[in-house]
């Protein structure tokens, strides 16, 4: 007797939508949040460097994602489907990464003043700048694995 391995299947046009909307509503709310302390003066004098730094980290993912439903709009409706394992890894890296980056708000200024505590110099200051550097080298490995998979979800056939 032959054991059959049944795979879960999602429509493809219904879970490329729901990767959409995560993203736009978490990226939403990461917006407001850096856009509230940009005005409450969080980023001193960098606050172009520090919307460049946030804006470089969600444009490639939602650019690849809405250019794909772009591309798609043409074409006719199909019921296409996609094994659940693939929607489902895109989806969990997509929360973890944009976790991590809400959390950014937050953690960003945290270690700026971890970097600065006992610096008693004022030209010794580091700032926003540097703590946003540190915070890369957990956010950038993480952003191409999700891209990655975003990718590889979108454009599978």
């Amino acid at each position: 007797m032959k054991n059959k391995i049944l795979i879960k299947k999602i429509n493809f046009s219904i879970a490329r939508k729901k990767l959409i909307m995560q993203w736009l509503i978490f990226s939403g709310v990461i917006f407001v949040i850096y856009f509230v302390q940009t005005l409450t003066g969080r980023y001193e004098h960098y606050e172009s460097d520090v919307w460049e730094w946030l804006f470089k980290y969600i444009t490639p993912p939602l650019s690849l994602m809405i250019g794909v439903l772009i591309s798609q709009m043409s074409a006719q409706a199909s019921d296409q489907e996609s094994d659940i394992f693939y929607f489902r890894l895109a989806q969990g890296m997509s929360y973890f990464f944009l976790i991590i980056l809400l959390l950014s708000a937050f953690l960003i200024p945290v270690i700026h003043l971890m970097q600065n505590r006992n610096l008693s110099a004022v030209e010794d200051q580091k700032s926003i700048m540097d703590a946003l550097k540190s915070y890369n080298a957990f956010l950038v490995p993480v952003q191409g694995l999700s891209t990655l998979t975003l990718g590889l979800f979108f454009t599978k056939k």
